[in-house]
């Protein structure tokens, strides 16, 4: 008899700590960002801000927005995982490298696209754009030749992490 009441008690319990928690956003209800955190990647012209997860954790699903400065051009270079990119707004031209193949194709705000994990690619930015990266890591940049012109101050990024959200 004891234990259905302490599972009557458990269950109360459980109820009313979910109450207490903020609901859940229903389906169509708009959630608002926080402020975003902008931090430097350590190239010049390149910044990033974390929005969810943790992208160089293990197993970590991250999303994070990525902003360019119109003329930057990013050598050839590759990620460990596969990353979907949303061009959230502006323009850039990315050319994916598959041995003496090259096909590049030119990206404006609203479009989507797939990079492979280990896929050789380089970027060109045609006029100041924001990305938004998703995917699980950790993700690192491997640079193939040359890496990217370094910015003043590379900033720490695992800061960034967006613990909690």
């Amino acid at each position: 008899m004891r234990i259905p009441v302490i599972a009557i008690v458990l269950t109360v319990l459980s109820s009313v700590v979910c109450l207490a928690q903020d609901p859940p956003a229903s389906a169509g209800e708009q959630v608002k960002l926080p402020a975003l955190t902008w931090q430097g990647t350590g190239c010049k012209g390149e910044e990033l801000a974390v929005l969810m997860g943790c992208p160089f954790d293990s197993a970590s699903p991250f999303v994070m927005r990525v902003r360019l400065e119109k003329g930057l051009r990013l050598p050839s270079h590759s990620y460990p995982i596969d990353i979907g990119v949303t061009v959230i707004d502006g323009a850039l031209e990315v050319t994916f490298l598959e041995g003496e193949k090259k096909r590049t194709v030119t990206l404006k705000a609203g479009d989507f696209f797939k990079i492979p994990a280990y896929a050789s690619h380089t970027a060109y930015v045609l006029e100041k754009t924001e990305l938004q990266d998703n995917g699980v890591g950790p993700v690192f940049t491997t640079w193939e030749d040359e890496k990217c012109k370094p910015g003043p101050k590379p900033d720490p990024l695992v800061p960034l992490c967006a613990r909690g959200r």
